[in-house]
């Protein structure tokens, strides 16, 4: 049987991003970039939280503790959904008003790996990836890149999938789990003009789900970058996947209606929503950002 995305969720956002399955909370986390907000939906399609939030923000991820990570404008910051307290975590090492947090996952260590990309639509190569550690801080592992995405670190803490969109390329490199530096890198894809590459979550045998812009997409690739298979999106602009559910066999899809005219959202009504589908196989749970207290 071909899995078929259909609606989650009735909340509709302009870049829907991030979504990551809370097991203590039993929902999905995810966000709204240009409406600035991060919403909570339960597997029965409730938006139980809706919190605005005070910048665009990039991602969302679970800490170790009750609290969320988002990565906003100006830094990371935690949150508690629940009382709505924020606080700063950790400034970005470039102070440049161009720059918003894209796209970002923990490892099984408690290190967070997220990107910063220029957030004018310019397109100009001042993004990076970074690496946070709560007890020594942000450090950058790779810069000139225009917009970081699918990155997934390796659960173990000793490599890092990632693509930039803007050269279409999917790459992993080994790191050093101790220091966090980069031993080596390289390209194991290559994806044509309607292939963009955006977000990626990585399933409980180690294979990774790309969401593609431009095909509709999910492809599901190897830890070596061969392509297995297709899930085919009823949106264009498919933008990350995740496994969510009590037994992580449900696949949640963010997407966008941003960019879209309006034969396209007529074509395309989903666009924007929490979609979900049951794939071939199954996720392991997200690991969590380890915070000071």
């Amino acid at each position: 049987m071909i899995p078929m995305f259909r609606p989650l969720s009735r909340t509709k956002a302009l870049t829907g991003e991030s979504p990551v399955w809370d097991d203590r909370r039993h929902c999905v986390w995810w966000i709204d970039i240009q409406g600035q907000r991060l919403i909570g939906t339960t597997m029965q399609g409730q938006d139980a939280s809706d919190i605005p939030l005070p910048s665009m923000p990039g991602f969302v991820a679970l800490s170790e503790d009750h609290r969320l990570v988002v990565g906003l404008e100006d830094g990371l910051w935690s949150i508690v959904p629940e009382s709505g307290d924020f606080r700063k975590l950790a400034d970005y090492p470039a102070v440049d008003a161009r720059l918003r947090a894209n796209d970002g996952k923990p490892d099984g260590l408690g290190n967070l790996y997220f990107g910063v990309m220029d957030k004018t639509g310019g397109g100009e190569p001042i993004g990076a990836i970074l690496r946070f550690n709560a007890q020594s801080g942000i450090q950058t592992l790779f810069d000139q890149m225009v917009t970081p995405n699918a990155i997934c670190p390796a659960p173990d803490g000793t490599g890092l999938f990632f693509a930039d969109t803007a050269d279409r390329s999917l790459a992993f490199a080994s790191i050093d789990s101790a220091t966090g530096l980069v031993t080596a890198k390289r390209t194991i894809g290559q994806f044509e003009s309607d292939e963009l590459p955006d977000g990626m979550v990585l399933d409980a045998s180690g294979d990774l789900w790309l969401a593609q812009i431009g095909k509709g997409r999910v492809v599901h690739l190897d830890s070596t970058g061969t392509v297995l298979d297709y899930v085919e999106t009823p949106v264009t602009r498919p933008t990350m996947p995740a496994f969510a559910g009590p037994e992580l066999d449900c696949m949640v899809l963010t997407s966008q209606r941003r960019f879209l005219g309006i034969a396209q959202l007529m074509d395309q009504p989903t666009a924007g929503q929490l979609l979900v589908c049951n794939p071939s196989a199954k996720g392991a749970p997200a690991k969590r950002v380890r915070l000071l207290p």
